[in-house]
């Protein structure tokens, strides 16, 4: 099955702008959409996008939970704006990722082109402007701050269906694999909390191919498959 869209028709006056829900389930393929604006978005696995048919008034202003790259076309008169629960990303013309799923505490932004403007939403906003190559990580949890310079392009590659990884928890692996094959995958967390890792999958290698890759890199690791379900030890 594929992406799923879904119109969202408001109850409001006729000339209210009726939103637009793009929908990619588990296991399914990342999907490239065009906004009203010819902005480019690619949507990841397990994540919604909620944008209007048409952009009216001062902002171009979406809503989004879970991935999504954006491509932003130009328009200075009328900033671009993703909304997250934790995070507001504003752009006027730039290429940049946003990871806001709602089962981890984490929401990232990463910028690969141009700049934005991060602000959260805690009682006392805080504003932080990225520059190419920044990533900015926010904890809803610790309500702490984290800027790390990264290859930003790298990590915009699960676009191709690639999975790269870089000094990343075993948590925040296991998660992506599971959106990536639609599978279940149960673990030892405080076993493994410890652990980080630096791999790269290539779009075409498949769940069987990457279970003993990770068993040959981490020492003790078995596991069991049972269908949809893997069981790591």
């Amino acid at each position: 099955m594929g992406a799923l869209f879904t119109w969202l028709i408001l109850d409001t006056p006729q000339d209210t702008e009726q939103l637009i829900e793009c929908f990619v389930p588990k296991g399914e393929k990342a999907k490239q959409i065009f906004l009203p604006d010819g902005s480019e978005v690619w949507v990841n696995a397990e994540s919604i996008l909620i944008y209007p048919n048409t952009f009216k008034g001062d902002t171009r202003t979406l809503f989004l939970n879970g991935e999504a790259n954006f491509k932003v076309s130009r328009d200075k008169k009328r900033p671009f704006i993703v909304k997250t629960a934790t995070l507001d990303i504003e752009a006027l013309g730039t290429t940049f990722n946003v990871e806001s799923y709602s089962n981890s505490t984490q929401t990232i932004a990463t910028l690969e082109e141009g700049k934005i403007k991060v602000s959260t939403k805690d009682s006392i906003p805080h504003e932080t402007i990225l520059s190419p190559n920044e990533q900015f990580i926010y904890d809803s949890n610790t309500h702490s701050r984290q800027i790390n310079i990264v290859d930003a392009r790298s990590l915009s590659n699960w676009k191709d269906g690639q999975l790269y990884f870089k000094n990343a928890s075993f948590e925040k692996l296991i998660k992506t694999i599971e959106r990536k094959y639609n599978v279940t995958i149960l673990y030892d967390q405080e076993k493994y909390k410890n652990n980080k890792l630096t791999v790269k999958f290539d779009h075409d290698e498949t769940i069987d191919e990457i279970l003993p890759i990770l068993e040959g890199i981490l020492q003790n690791m078995k596991y069991k498959k049972n269908n949809d379900i893997i069981f790591i030890n």
